[in-house]
């Protein structure tokens, strides 16, 4: 009995040491099972386009809708506007004026009341003699006697009363006329000046009071500095594994090295400073995709190139027109 126990017990042990040396085999070093591929990783697959830039979202370029003399310049280079701020004007003394004129114009009610007056006298004189010609028959119905008023009395003020209703309708036709007539010297007056459409920065003023100006010149540009587009183009295999929402990530990438030409320029004796790495380049700006072109052909000809662009809020002002950056785009699961 004693015998039968031990060995029931050696193979026990001989069993565990078995299976403790499987599992050391498994995660040494010529393993290929799930214990050698690591730690997954946290992070999104990411898709990152290179060569991007940076341009802004609102930008406009202010002229005025007919030529003239520049008035008034309230804003100078630098200045924050916001929407509906008046920031050109040309001289428009003659419009205003006329302006003035059509209103009063329109405010003209007296030739209405006074062919409505008009009107009123005809008709309760037509109505007297109507009622004198009804009296006198209920009075002398037997006697041959004619009316007081004939008939075509009586027909001939039907016929002024009809004119006076319309001479009623006429003025007020004509006041209806002058009040168009206001608005339209209100809209000729607005052609004299400009209003800002959004909020925004004052980057460039083209003209300066004083100045004449043609139709379409170029007078004040306004910059929003709180959004921006970066755009970029990838390859079309690339665009297809993107939807327009996609979250996205931008930083500043500036060149580490210099053109040749330039160094010459800069340094005659060839010599290249390193460059000290800006801080701004370690900002993230977070945002979405908002468009995928739907052409593939690139300035050069190219047909594998699908131009891609996504907003993000400008924070600090970092991100500026023209600045290179790298977008890259989170991978999502679709």
């Amino acid at each position: 009995m004693w015998t039968r126990n031990v060995w029931q017990a050696t193979a026990i042990l001989l069993l565990l040491t078995v299976a403790t040396f499987q599992m050391r085999g498994a995660d040494g070093p010529g393993s290929v099972g799930p214990a050698s591929a690591g730690p997954a990783s946290s992070e999104t697959p990411s898709l990152v386009i290179e060569n991007c830039t940076v341009r802004f979202v609102n930008k406009s370029t202010y002229a005025t809708a007919r030529p003239g003399i520049i008035a008034e310049l309230p804003f100078e280079e630098g200045d924050r506007v916001e929407p509906g701020n008046l920031v050109v004007r040309l001289r428009d003394e003659v419009a205003l004026t006329n302006l003035k004129l059509r209103q009063q114009q329109a405010d003209m009610e007296t030739p209405v009341l006074i062919a409505k007056q008009d009107r009123t006298a005809t008709e309760m004189e037509l109505n007297d003699k109507l009622n004198a010609n009804r009296i006198f028959r209920t009075t002398f119905g037997n006697q041959t006697d004619p009316p007081p008023f004939p008939k075509s009395e009586i027909e001939r003020l039907r016929i002024i009363g009809e004119a006076k209703k319309l001479q009623v309708q006429q003025a007020e036709e004509e006041l209806a006329l002058s009040q168009v007539a206001a608005e339209q010297a209100e809209a000729e007056l607005q052609t004299y000046r400009v209003h800002a459409k959004f909020t925004g920065m004052v980057t460039r003023l083209e003209k300066h009071v004083g100045e004449a100006v043609n139709l379409g010149d170029e007078i004040i540009t306004i910059v929003d500095t709180s959004r921006v587009r970066v755009e970029g183009k990838l390859p079309y295999a690339d665009a297809r594994r993107l939807q327009v929402g996609d979250p996205i990530r931008v930083q500043l990438v500036f060149p580490e090295e210099r053109s040749a030409e330039l160094d010459r320029l800069i340094s005659p004796t060839g010599e290249q400073p390193s460059r000290t790495r800006l801080s701004e380049e370690n900002e993230v700006f977070a945002g979405r995709i908002g468009f995928i072109d739907v052409e593939s052909v690139s300035d050069l000809g190219l047909v594998n190139e699908v131009r891609i662009w996504a907003e993000v809020r400008n924070r600090d002002n970092i991100l500026l027109e023209g600045l290179p950056a790298v977008m890259k785009v989170l991978l999502l699961d679709r």
